[in-house]
């Protein structure tokens, strides 16, 4: 009974090792992948980083909560640094669910970055190559293809400083998607954002928000320059923040996280 007691042991510690073990560690070579995203357009690892970029990989499922909390602030990281045309290309890899079930996360969480389910997208291998076990996780890859940093606390605050360390810059999405007209013309904070928006605009503007699927769930009028408008009406995910004001629009995403 002790011989096999002990037995018992010897195994479980074995098979723990290996399972506490799989996931990248800082100092690992990254495998290389390819994947294909959402939207038909195809990711490889090596092309990223040979063409001189860093590259963040977040793995998640669309029912993790925690993946749910932690999705507005990588796309908010995504927006600061350049949507992937910059120093750093941040892509989402699903695991074990379709690309619908990961465009509707999207939509409900506010993701715009690119992802690859898990299903349909080529995301379940790269997770088995990668020995993922723990959702999410988030790390980061150099231009040598070693992973640098693993993020435990994914948000904007941790990103803005270990970005800066590799010298990782902030630059302006060109994406078609945000247009402003008139310097200052519309401006809010904080985003992401819970349940109070700050918005500044010329007195006398319409403010109108969108749903990410262009359906617009709210409008009104600014009686002066800034006001404290209330979202608690308004569900977890991606919006867009409109002002007209005189003839002129001016049009901003905005993130709201739980």
């Amino acid at each position: 009974m002790k011989q096999f007691f002990l037995y018992t042991l010897v195994v479980a510690l074995i098979l723990y090792g290996s399972y506490a073990s799989g996931q990248p560690q800082v100092g690992d070579v990254a495998p290389d992948f390819t994947v294909t995203d959402t939207e038909g357009h195809m990711h490889t690892l090596s092309e990223y980083t040979g063409n001189g970029q860093f590259v963040m990989l977040d793995f998640f499922f669309t029912t993790c909560i925690p993946c749910q909390y932690y999705t507005p602030q990588i796309s908010l990281a995504y927006e600061t640094y350049g949507c992937n045309e910059g120093d750093i290309v941040i892509l989402g890899i699903d695991y074990n669910d379709t690309d619908a079930e990961v465009i509707q996360y999207e939509q409900t969480y506010g993701g715009i970055y690119p992802s690859a389910s898990g299903l349909d997208g080529g995301g379940n291998a790269v997770v088995a190559e990668y020995g993922i076990f723990a959702f999410p996780f988030v790390c980061l890859i150099d231009t040598e293809n070693i992973v640098v940093e693993i993020f435990e606390i994914p948000t904007m605050q941790v990103f803005s400083y270990y970005f800066g360390l590799y010298g990782i810059a902030e630059m302006e999405c060109n994406t078609g998607i945000q247009e402003i007209y008139g310097e200052g013309f519309l401006s809010f904070s904080p985003n992401p954002v819970q349940e109070i928006l700050k918005i500044s605009a010329p007195a006398g503007s319409y403010i109108s928000i969108y749903s990410a699927d262009g359906q617009m769930v709210e409008k009104f009028f600014m009686a002066s320059s800034y006001t404290e408008h209330h979202l608690s009406g308004l569900g977890t995910g991606l919006y867009f923040v409109r002002a007209e004001y005189s003839g002129k629009q001016a049009c901003k995403k905005m993130i709201i996280s739980n």
